[in-house]
């Protein structure tokens, strides 16, 4: 309705081809950088792990393979195709304690809630004809800030009669493991401005209601799922 015709207004997808004709149009920063609303960090230091980033890599890398969770958990058989996708992101060896840590963070994350959550059975209620997991999926849409370019870690969509009309944003994070229930919940509270942005992105590209639209942390360190 109208509410919708103005969030798409606001929040309009941009073919590949066009962001090329308009690069020189100022870009804005995705929704996914991992600071507060005061520019301070937030999970950042637990995340990167290495200064360069190797640890919340190798975790996005395993996770990126995931499309439905198997009943025996990730497939290890894909150690070398991650390790060295990453190799090539932060430019040097994954070293072999990086590799097993992360390996074991993935597998132990991989079960009880969050297991749940990377299967079939979780989407039963949406009353779909099919659902498809997009992993890495790319955006680029114009906001009134500029164009705004990002990638979200996993989306998953809910088809009726051939067209999208139930989405779930999912995103993947690590640290956190070594806090408190309360430093947690003020830590995570800047990560709901993130998925709102992912939540205004997937209404507009599909044509569905932002109420259509969940967002949801995989909290790998800890082994919890967060609605947000």
């Amino acid at each position: 309705g109208r509410a919708l015709a103005a969030v798409a207004r606001r929040w309009e997808p941009v073919p590949a081809v066009e962001w090329r004709r308009r690069i020189g149009m100022r870009a804005v920063a995705p929704p996914s950088s991992h600071v507060d609303e005061r520019g301070l960090p937030t999970l950042l230091d637990e995340y990167e792990g290495q200064p360069d980033g190797s640890r919340g890599s190798l975790a996005h890398g395993w996770m990126e393979r995931i499309h439905w969770l198997g009943p025996d958990g990730p497939d290890l058989s894909c150690e070398r195709e991650v390790l060295d996708a990453v190799a090539i992101g932060i430019r040097r060896s994954v070293s072999d304690d990086e590799a097993r840590a992360v390996r074991e963070l993935v597998t132990r994350a991989c079960t009880k809630d969050i297991a749940d959550a990377l299967r079939p059975a979780r989407y039963a209620d949406w009353g779909c004809d099919r659902v498809e997991v997009r992993n890495e999926f790319p955006y680029v849409v114009r906001s009134g800030e500029g164009l705004q370019r990002g990638r979200i870690d996993r989306l998953v969509l809910g088809f009726r009669g051939g067209r999208v009309v139930r989405a779930e944003v999912m995103d993947h994070k690590t640290g956190a493991g070594r806090c408190d229930e309360a430093e947690y919940r003020r830590r995570i509270e800047p990560y709901r401005r993130q998925m709102a942005g992912y939540r205004r992105v997937v209404s507009a590209m599909f044509g569905i209601d932002a109420s259509a639209v969940d967002t949801t942390l995989l909290m790998l360190d800890r082994g919890v799922v967060e609605r947000v």
